[in-house]
């Protein structure tokens, strides 16, 4: 059967396998009960158990129980040996239907229909080639089979019983009979057999289009910027993909099949009126909301945006809501900084006014108590009330100064600087400072480099000591500590260069955390709300963070990542 081996599409393991189980089912349901049904008669006619007719239907049935065993236990893997079985099984039936037929009266055997059963399956297996090629060798087989038995060279009967052969003309009609019936058969069954693979081909493809299909929507779903949640008419979540996990804080394997208000409790009041309906008010079919929704698990609450539309079959028919989410935390803090940007430069704008219509004056009453300071003629009580006058100019100036720093900032000039150098330096300059004389400082400083404005991170430093000094000073415990600790650390985005300053004093309340960096804002009496902006505003300019927190020793720590570290 070299024909099976022509190009063919090849079917799928699964199909081969499904044909071949067919093949050999089929066998065991023909041709064992045939070959068990003419023992069963031959015996009940007397004949010997052990005779060779009945020998032969016995070997019939063992090579048909053999033969499914086999396929059970030992099934081909791969193409080559699914190809290489199939040959054996179609060759198998053809002995077995010409041994079967032989055994029972040979060209008057009723079994010769049975050389249908391999063609059929041949015509499924293989290429028209194939098929043909099989039916060839069956009309080859039966062929020798009924000549040699017409000239006596086979016998017709094995028991012994003389039988007369049939004559030339007989076996001439039989055999015309029978090749005409197996190439009538090979020929509808090749038709057959060729539109099932047809078929079968145009299946497995519109299967694999469907698949990809599938695969395509689910990477689609997937891959969208926006949360998207599926309801039936009932409300149950039927699709949840994983950016509208994440907003509701739920996972899609446990949410598939609950409700939809459920995970997101919000839509109770805008699904009240029941699913939206396609052909409904606009308002039914597309709704625009925002809602406040507290993520699972924790109390937290977000904002959420969220967008309703109608879900629709094929024929225009409701089939559900769509529900599309989308987390407004981020954007509710850039509208929040673009506020504040622009209320910095509206800041900005009046901090020159006034401090050019403040300054000057300033200036002017400063030169003035000076010019009278050199007067020989002042008293003692003079000259302290013209100190007093020169010190609250000088606050004022400077005042004014932290003032236009935070409403005009400046643009960083990063340069490449020993940060612990840096560190090092800012803390001799602090300690040697009226604030840092009362004070004990612990540096901690490891060897870091980055990409920083060197004024700028004085200032901050500066900053964050002045303020952990002032809030010692107003504890009157005497001596405090402040910890400062330079180090690198790694992160997601890169290394980054770690500064904290923490003290002992009385510490930040958690529910005042978050508004320490506003400006203006201040626990101090004479506080300015200025300085703890402007290191938060420097630092932000960096692309860095500020996190305040506890201290180790209780007290406050405020933490300081700036990127840009270099080796």
């Amino acid at each position: 059967m070299a024909g099976a081996s022509s190009p063919q599409a090849t079917p799928g393991a699964s199909e081969q396998r499904q044909r071949l189980r067919l093949l050999v089912v089929v066998r065991s349901a023909v041709v064992a009960p045939l070959a068990a049904v003419t023992l069963f008669f031959n015996l009940r006619a007397g004949l010997p158990f052990m005779g060779p007719t009945q020998l032969g239907l016995l070997a019939v049935l063992g090579l048909v129980l053999g033969s499914t065993v086999v396929f059970a236990a030992w099934p081909p893997r791969g193409e080559p040996r699914w190809l290489w079985r199939q040959q054996a099984e179609v060759t198998l039936d053809l002995l077995l239907a010409t041994w079967l037929v032989f055994v029972t009266h040979g060209a008057e055997s009723p079994f010769t229909f049975l050389y249908a059963l391999p063609i059929i399956a041949a015509a499924l297996f293989f290429p028209r080639r194939g098929a043909m090629l099989t039916a060839g060798l069956a009309c080859v087989l039966l062929g020798a089979m009924f000549m040699l038995q017409s000239m006596g060279f086979l016998p017709m009967e094995l028991e012994g019983e003389s039988s007369v052969p049939p004559n030339t003309g007989r076996v001439v009609y039989l055999l015309v009979f029978h090749y005409a019936v197996f190439f009538a058969v090979v020929w509808l069954a090749a038709q057959l057999g060729e539109q099932l693979q047809r078929t079968g081909r145009e299946l497995r493809m519109t299967a694999q289009d469907l698949q990809a299909l599938a695969s395509l929507n689910r990477d689609i779903v997937s891959s969208l910027r926006s949360g998207l949640m599926a309801m039936d008419q009932d409300g149950l979540v039927r699709l949840l993909n994983p950016v509208a996990e994440e907003i509701l804080g739920a996972r899609a394997a446990d949410s598939l099949g609950k409700p939809g208000t459920e995970l997101l409790p919000p839509l109770r009041g805008l699904l009240a009126g029941g699913p939206a309906q396609p052909g409904r008010a606009e308002a039914a079919v597309l709704q625009r909301v925002q809602v406040q929704h507290q993520r699972l698990p924790g109390p937290r609450e977000v904002p959420v945006g969220l967008t309703l539309s109608a879900l629709s079959r094929a024929d225009g028919s409701a089939a559900g809501t769509l529900v599309h989410m989308q987390d407004l935390t981020e954007l509710r803090a850039l509208e929040a900084k673009m506020k504040k940007a622009e209320r910095m430069a509206a800041l900005g704008g009046m901090a020159a006014v006034l401090a050019h219509e403040i300054r000057n004056p300033l200036a002017s009453i400063s030169g003035a108590v000076q010019v009278l300071q050199g007067s020989s003629e002042l008293g003692g009580d003079d000259r302290r009330l013209m100190e007093i006058i020169l010190r609250e100019t000088g606050r004022l100036d400077g005042l004014l100064g932290e003032f236009l720093a935070f409403a005009r900032p400046k643009e960083p000039r990063r340069l490449a600087c020993d940060l612990k150098a840096l560190v090092e330096e800012s803390l001799t300059m602090f300690a040697r400072s009226e604030l840092g004389c009362g004070v004990e400082i612990a540096p901690e400083l490891g060897e870091v480099r980055g990409l920083v404005d060197p004024d700028q991170l004085r200032q901050v430093l500066w900053n964050l000591l002045s303020n952990a000094a002032q809030a010692l000073a107003a504890t009157g415990a005497g001596r405090g500590r402040i910890g400062v600790r330079l180090q690198r650390a790694p992160g997601a985005d890169g290394p980054s260069a770690q500064l904290e300053v923490s003290d002992d004093g009385p510490g930040v309340p958690p529910e005042l955390r978050e508004r320490v960096l506003e400006p203006f804002f201040t626990t101090r009496e004479q506080g300015t709300g200025l300085g703890l902006a402007v290191v938060n505003q420097i630092v932000e300019a960096h692309g860095g963070q500020v996190e305040l927190g506890a201290g180790p020793e209780g007290g406050c720590r405020v933490l300081v990542r700036l990127p840009g570290v270099i080796p």
